[in-house]
C-alpha cells in the first residue's frame, strides 16, 4: 500500500479558532466566496462543512502583504 499523506479536516469551530475569527465570519466568507476553500459533506443546506488544514494555512499565506498599500489593494479586490 502506498504512503498517502493524511488529510486533516477541521470543523467550522476549529477553523475559526485557528484563524482567530468568529464562526459568523467564516459563514459570511463562505457566502461571499472570499474565505478559505471548504468541503461540504453532503448536499443538504444543513450538511456539515469541513476545512482542510492545509487550505487554511494557504489562506493565511495568501493574506501576507508587504505594505499597507498592498493590503488596501487586496481589500478593494475582495470587496468588489
Amino acid at each position: 500500500m502506498a504512503n498517502t499523506p493524511e488529510i486533516l479536516l477541521l470543523n467550522e469551530t476549529q477553523a475559526a479558532a485557528l484563524l482567530t475569527v468568529k464562526i459568523k465570519t467564516m459563514q459570511q466568507w463562505r457566502g461571499r466566496g472570499i474565505g478559505p476553500a471548504f468541503i461540504k459533506l453532503g448536499v443538504s443546506p444543513r450538511s456539515p462543512v469541513r476545512y482542510k488544514h492545509s487550505e487554511l494555512l494557504s489562506f493565511v499565506e495568501s493574506g501576507t502583504v508587504s505594505s499597507t498599500a498592498a493590503q488596501s489593494v487586496r481589500c478593494a479586490l475582495l470587496e468588489a
